[in-house]
This record gives structure tokens, sequence and C-alpha cells, in this order.
């Protein structure tokens, strides 16, 4: 199968952590394979071991990249265990990484055409170590692909994938639950909660109580008096809770993995 490639372009999320050396080896590794590939740091800053948020982060950010881009993605709590390393082929892009989920929700969005078990040979490094398949297995798969190496040449085609659920809400009479997935840098928080969904829930509406505390509905930041909490629809397709030059994050108490409800006034 040839892979449709109009860019250059290997883009690569992990847990490894900015201030850590491992995103350092794994692109020193793509670099000695293909010199000239263009290497995106999606995010190193994955919470360690959690699958279902770097599934939402490559979710969220695949349809930005252009067609032919090559998703490098390393958060694998299983490395070294049953979990089998994929190639998995969509209709505008190609993933690498471990089939634990993580690539799924992004796969599927973009219309999934073949996936293939990665088996060691000449497109991957026999270290002796299966505590680093970043820098052994999937480095050196994503380079050879953006080299124009065949998927089948370097793995097998299997039929299915492991499936990850992205979180979501639950809308019951005045309130909808749903998760905080992250809080960003400037502290607002991403919720699990379809901003398509909230505008349903909300109707006319415009002020609401999150967890008890009151709070607006808002097109955006700046619509909002400073101090006051809001229900913003973000660029994620997900209602965020912000404060206008404020952190919501701190403000509320509110991290990620906590839950949140809303409710009509």
């Amino acid at each position: 199968m040839k892979l449709k490639r109009s860019s250059n372009l290997i883009v690569f999320l992990s847990d490894f952590g900015s201030d850590s050396l491992y995103p350092g080896i794994v692109s020193g590794v793509i670099h000695g394979i293909h010199p000239r590939v263009h290497i995106v740091d999606l995010t190193h800053s994955v919470p360690p071991f959690d699958v279902t948020l770097g599934a939402f982060f490559l979710y969220s950010s695949l349809p930005w990249f252009p067609e032919g881009s090559i998703f490098l993605s390393v958060v694998d709590p299983g490395v070294g265990g049953e979990r089998e390393a994929l190639i998995v082929v969509t209709k505008r892009y190609a993933l690498v990484g471990p089939d634990n989920g993580i690539m799924y929700p992004a796969a599927a969005r973009d219309g999934i055409v073949a996936a293939y078990k990665i088996f060691p040979g000449d497109y991957t490094f026999q270290t002796g170590c299966d505590t680093f398949h970043g820098r052994d297995i999937f480095a050196p798969v994503a380079s050879h692909l953006s080299l124009g190496v065949a998927p089948e040449k370097i793995g097998e085609r299997v039929e299915g994938m492991k499936q990850t659920d992205l979180p979501g809400q639950v809308w019951s009479g005045d309130t909808i639950e749903g998760t905080v997935l992250f809080a960003d840098t400037f502290g607002n928080l991403v919720t699990s909660i379809e901003s398509s969904t909230f505008r349903s829930f909300a109707g006319e509406k415009r002020e609401f109580l999150i967890n008890g505390l009151k709070a607006v509905a808002a097109g955006t930041f700046a619509d909002v008096a400073g101090g006051m909490p809001a229900l913003v629809p973000g660029s994620f397709e997900r209602i965020e809770i912000c404060i206008n030059r404020g952190d919501a994050s701190s403000k509320l108490g509110l991290h990620g993995g906590d839950r949140v409800e809303i409710s009509r006034i």
C-alpha cells in the first residue's frame, strides 16, 4: 500500500516530559535515518501513562496537519508486554505507536484504511532492550515510512485494533456532567462536554452553576468581566471553563480527571 504523502513531516507526541532527554533521543534516531525530515513536537507533557488524554490530544490535533503527515505517539504503559506495535494507515495520514487505544479515536476520525503489526526486522533496532520502544521500534518505523517504505514491508496486515472511547457527558434534566480533561497553560479547564451538546442543554439560559459556583455562558473570553467564571466553546469543540485573564483551575480547585457538574439556574 502506497502512502499518500504531500509533506515531509513526523508529528511526535509522548508522555516523556518536556525536561526529559527521551524526546531528544527519539528525534536523533529519526534524523539518523531521514536527515531532512521535519519533526513537530506536538507535546511531551501528556501525564504519565494517560492513554486516554493522549488519545484526545491526537484526535484533536490530527485534522490540522497536512495530508501525508506521520504521527508518532508514544504513551506506552505496556511497553515490553503483550500489546502489539502498529502502523495504522488512514485516508490522509499514517500513525505509528502501541496498540493500546491511543491511536484509535484519531484514526477512526480520519477513516481507517488498514493496520499493520510491526515485526522485528530491517526497519527496527534490535538492542536487547524492551523498555524504550519509542527509540528502538516506533522512531525507526516512522522514519522509514517518511522515506516512502510501504507499510507491508515493515509489518503484516491485521484486522482490528484496541479501541478507546473519549470521555463524554451525561445530560439529565437541568444538569449536565462531564470530566475535566486538562488545564491549559492559562488555567482554562478543557472539559469533555461537547460544545454542540452544551448549546442544546443551555438553550436561552446564560447563567449556570459549576459545582455550585455561579458562572455565565459566553462566546469568548473577552465577553466576560474579569473574575467571573465563564463557559466558553473552545477550540477543541469542547466546553472550556475560564476566567478572563485569570486562572480558572486555581480558583475553582479543578484539575484533569475531576468531575464537573453544570446546572441551569
